[in-house]
């Protein structure tokens, strides 16, 4: 990402890449012990909602062209 940022910096493009940790999506699909690990996560309030990340990925957007965000690590506070 670093390459792209620097090759692509003079066209006032920015990259930002996005970690995010436990989201409440459907992509561990119906396997068992991603299931499992899932509902053990959300009953202790360590799963974010897609609708957090995209507000993070929002702010960055959102920041003045003279700055980038690199990167963004969002998780749930509860999330160890």
């Amino acid at each position: 990402m670093e390459s792209w940022r620097k090759e692509f910096a003079a066209r006032d493009v920015r990259f930002t890449t996005v970690h995010p940790g436990a989201v409440a999506t459907e992509f561990g699909g119906d396997q068992a012990f991603i299931r499992d690990w899932y509902e053990d996560m959300e009953r202790r309030g360590a799963v974010i909602r897609p609708e957090d990340v995209a507000r993070v990925i929002a702010l960055a957007l959102d920041l003045p062209r003279e700055a980038s965000l690199s990167e963004i690590t969002v998780r749930p506070t509860r999330q160890a």
